[in-house]
């Protein structure tokens, strides 16, 4: 979902990140650190535990003088939860054009939840946006990875029954400004990550790992997409027809927003990874295709 910025060759020393009460905390997990010419990154290398939750209420709340230093009551993602417990999270980043730091939302006995906020060198709130959502009594969660100036937002969410829904929900692009900028498509440079949302109907999501789709260029009046992953299962004797998938392009609240592409996953072994390429989105409208995700479906 994106253009990104050159990175960098530099060496930054980065201490004290451990996962703890005594530190702030963060939901940034999941990724080796890339430092590009806009962000540094400071991550708990950890995911969710079942101790996360416990940990977050017992850190210290701001009090009504910090909130107004951080523009609490000016985030207007944060203005239906004004009268909730808030805590300071981790400074991300800090440089000339301002600064970048997490913000954590404690509903008592319910969740948390995560905002990160970005400022301008004089302290004035630019962005806001969500990249983690602990519930207590739930399975549902969201967490984040920031990776250069990249932000990947992941998801994981069931409703009743079977219907569950795995993978990459957001993707912004961090400016040299600290705006927060989302994917939006048509692609105009290349290769662009695309969010997406893996079906585990027909148990899909109980097979394959499905871990990036990439449009690497356009073809003609289609693009060209990559998709990455491993499998999770021994996939080795699966039927063409259990391999099969669509890529379903969907716009905003899930409205369908052109053609499927069909794609087929390799009937390979457990934990192995794999690369497929496909192209799509044409038939002579691809420049004019509007989506802000795919979902991956049988």
């Amino acid at each position: 979902m994106e253009s990104k910025a050159k990175c960098l060759t530099l060496c930054l020393l980065m201490a004290g990140l451990l996962f703890s009460c005594n530190n702030s905390l963060t939901t940034v997990v999941e990724s080796k650190i890339k430092i590009s010419s806009t962000t540094g990154v400071m991550p708990d290398n950890e995911s969710y535990s079942m101790g996360f939750y416990e940990k977050c209420v017992k850190l210290r709340r701001i009090t009504n003088a910090e909130r107004k230093a951080l523009g609490i009551d000016e985030i207007e993602e944060l203005k239906t939860n004004s009268n909730r417990a808030i805590a300071k999270g981790k400074e991300i980043l800090k440089n000339e054009n301002g600064r970048m730091e997490t913000i954590l939302v404690i509903w008592e006995e319910q969740a948390i939840l995560e905002y990160l906020v970005s400022y301008d060198a004089d302290g004035k709130v630019i962005d806001c946006i969500t990249i983690g959502v602990h519930y207590y009594y739930d399975s549902d969660h969201t967490s984040a990875i920031i990776e250069g100036n990249t932000i990947r937002v992941l998801n994981f969410w069931c409703e009743p029954g079977d219907f569950c829904e795995d993978g990459i929900d957001q993707i912004y692009t961090i400016s040299d400004d600290l705006h927060l900028i989302p994917f939006a498509w048509s692609a105009q440079s290349f290769p662009a990550e695309i969010p997406f949302m893996m079906h585990e109907a027909d148990d899909s999501g109980y097979y394959y790992k499905i871990e990036s789709v990439v449009c690497t260029r356009k073809s003609g009046n289609q693009y060209e997409f990559v998709l990455k992953g491993k499998t999770k299962q021994d996939c080795k004797n699966l039927k063409a027809a259990e391999r099969t998938f669509m890529l379903v392009p969907l716009g905003i609240e899930a409205i369908p927003a052109g053609e499927p592409i069909k794609i087929v996953l390799p009937a390979v072994i457990e934990n192995e990874k794999f690369e497929i390429k496909t192209k799509g989105l044409g038939k002579g409208k691809a420049d004019e295709t509007i989506f802000t995700w795919f979902r991956i479906q049988q």
